[in-house]
């Protein structure tokens, strides 16, 4: 994976729960933060569909970047004011990368 190709800013908020405190009584951070991630936009699609309320685009993204464990499918991505919901994820090589495929869920 070329580093150079890594021109997009995207932010990777795992599902947790908030606030803990451990046997001591320490509160620890919720596990829920933004983990900022260089990207590179491998692909995007967009196709109408027709519901009930009327015509809706669904908007799909693949992006390419390097390996972070623990990405879970369900995990919301952030991209240019935008929310995303993690539909697939696979990894590239042995830990070289990860590609995940997100669909828009709306703004933020």
């Amino acid at each position: 994976m070329n580093s150079g190709a890594l021109d997009r800013l995207i932010f990777i908020i795992p599902k947790a729960s908030g606030f803990s405190t451990d046997a001591n009584g320490v509160v620890r951070l919720p596990k829920n933060l933004p983990i900022p991630m260089r990207a590179e936009l491998l692909d995007a699609t967009a196709s109408d569909t027709t519901h009930d309320s009327g015509r809706a685009t669904d908007k799909v993204l693949k992006f390419g970047l390097r390996y972070l464990a623990n990405v879970k499918v369900g995990d919301a991505l952030h991209y240019e004011q935008s929310a995303y919901e993690i539909l697939n994820v696979k990894e590239i090589g042995r830990r070289k990368g990860l590609e995940l495929e997100a669909k828009e869920t709306g703004p933020l």
